[in-house]
């Protein structure tokens, strides 16, 4: 039985590590060492760790260097030949571990092995991010193009849902440094643009996005996501499939469309302006449309048209 090394990031997260901890213990494949890489936390959390008495487990502690540098370095201390990724904040379900497992096995040429997700919101809302593309008979598959099947809402992933082989993570130059919003976004992709995603439509990853200290509810401000460079790095030097290139673009915009959407409601219409002519799509150009009109808007009547919007959809 294949070895998994499970790579916790931890940074002041005494609140939830234990329970993230809880769910790869309770796993039905149990072939697995945990990697927990504490990035200078300041609160009790790698008391929390200490505290289970497990040999699998290990703790490595480093200097506050940031998330990426933090998951980098667990695949650098990794025995085993597949890495599989959990946040802190995050939990799996039993089956989850079984079911990367499952995969490795049925699509050894895959680059990148990954189960859907779910989101826990504040006030207890869960969120199914498989949509309505679940039909019998799909649990399992090999996406050759996964930007396309993102787009058609077939398979949105998450970093506590997927694994990699070790050697892929180094192939690709593991984590970007330095980034403090989408930098797991940037990884997958690289992974995605290179190799086949061998995909479930089981839900094997709760992510919490109740939860403090989290980057996408957090007011950091980004001119653009990491991974926009890296795809069109990738894109320029000619490294993309050609059946994959439109695909790639339209997810490209995608994502740049959610961050315009958050400089608008944010009051940062120049930052939102500048990246909507910088975005290049016909899948989303009505959205494109809408967030242009936004944009060139006073602040004062954005916000009051929105808080109003937000109002309604609560009473």
């Amino acid at each position: 039985m294949q070895l998994i090394s499970v790579v916790i990031p931890l940074f002041n997260k005494e609140q939830y590590i234990r329970r993230a901890l809880q769910s790869v213990l309770a796993q039905t494949f149990q072939c697995f060492e945990v990697i927990v890489v504490d990035d200078g936390s300041t609160d009790r959390g790698v008391d929390s760790v200490t505290e289970i008495n497990d040999p699998r487990i290990s703790v490595i502690r480093q200097k506050n260097a940031g998330v990426s540098a933090a998951r980098n370095r667990g695949v650098e201390e990794a025995r085993g030949e597949l890495i599989a990724f959990l946040d802190a904040d995050d939990e799996w379900t039993p089956d989850h571990l079984d079911t990367i497992n499952r995969l490795r096995t049925e699509f050894p040429d895959a680059g990148l092995y990954a189960c859907a997700y779910c989101t826990y919101l504040a006030g207890g809302k869960i969120v199914d991010h498989r949509g309505a593309v679940v039909r019998p008979g799909s649990e399992e598959k090999i996406l050759h193009n996964y930007f396309r099947s993102a787009n058609s809402g077939e398979a949105a992933l998450h970093i506590s849902a997927v694994a990699v082989a070790k050697g892929i993570v180094t192939e690709v130059g593991g984590f970007l440094v330095g980034e403090t919003l989408g930098e797991d976004l940037e990884f997958i992709c690289k992974v995605a643009i290179t190799y086949p995603v061998a995909y479930s439509d089981r839900i094997g990853v709760t992510y919490y996005r109740d939860v403090e200290n989290s980057a996408v509810s957090s007011n950091i401000m980004v001119t653009q996501l990491p991974f926009v460079k890296t795809a069109r790095h990738y894109l320029d030097k000619g490294a993309v499939d050609k059946s994959m290139v439109n695909d790639l673009l339209d997810f490209i915009a995608e994502h740049q469309l959610w961050l315009i959407r958050r400089d608008v409601l944010a009051g940062n219409s120049a930052a939102a302006r500048s990246m909507l002519a910088d975005c290049h799509t016909s899948k989303y150009r009505i959205r494109k449309i809408w967030w242009s009109f936004w944009s060139v808007l006073p602040r004062r009547v954005t916000r009051t048209v929105f808080n109003f919007k937000e109002y309604i959809k609560q009473r």
